[in-house]
């Protein structure tokens, strides 16, 4: 079973925590998703981390808007297109990492606006074009429509 973590610190190599054990451990992210296969710099072995739900957008854009589950039909379509799609692209990893490390950052912001219920519903609204797109095979435009929305949050709510 994967061990649980929360990102305390990203980059080349980045610095998680332990949720179990409350400590940090220096790692280096080999493969991105729900499950993250990372290499410990301490100890020098791959291991799998299941991240804590904690700061992303499009998933707090379906729980905080809609109330929906964690595993609704909208989010596993979008981390199917992540895991099938986005991962197999050269940069595709390179893409995760920059959403990992900025997305807890842009919740924080959107968490402190005045309305975030609004923002969320929002979010969701251009999710579900995303979703049409990800169903129509129009992968090309997934990517541009999530790096629009991504670089308008990143001016938004990154202080």
């Amino acid at each position: 079973m994967p061990t649980k973590v929360k990102f305390v610190q990203y980059g080349e190599q980045a610095k998680v925590k332990i949720v179990s054990y409350g400590e940090d451990m220096q790692v280096t992210p080999v493969d991105y998703g729900e499950e993250m296969k990372v290499k410990s710099v301490d100890w020098g072995e791959d291991f799998k981390v299941k991240i804590v739900k904690e700061g992303c957008v499009i998933t707090s854009a379906c729980i905080e808007a809609k109330g929906l589950p964690d595993d609704c039909s909208e989010l596993n379509i979008v981390r199917a297109f992540r895991d099938s799609y986005i991962k197999s692209l050269p940069k595709g990893n390179e893409l995760l990492h920059e959403y990992y490390e900025v997305a807890p950052q842009i919740v924080s912001g959107i968490n402190r606006a005045a309305n975030p219920k609004e923002i969320y519903s929002n979010l969701y609204e251009q999710l579900l074009s995303t979703i049409e797109m990800i169903e129509q095979g129009k992968e090309d435009e997934v990517l541009k429509h999530y790096f629009r929305i991504l670089n308008e949050l990143k001016q938004r709510y990154l202080h």
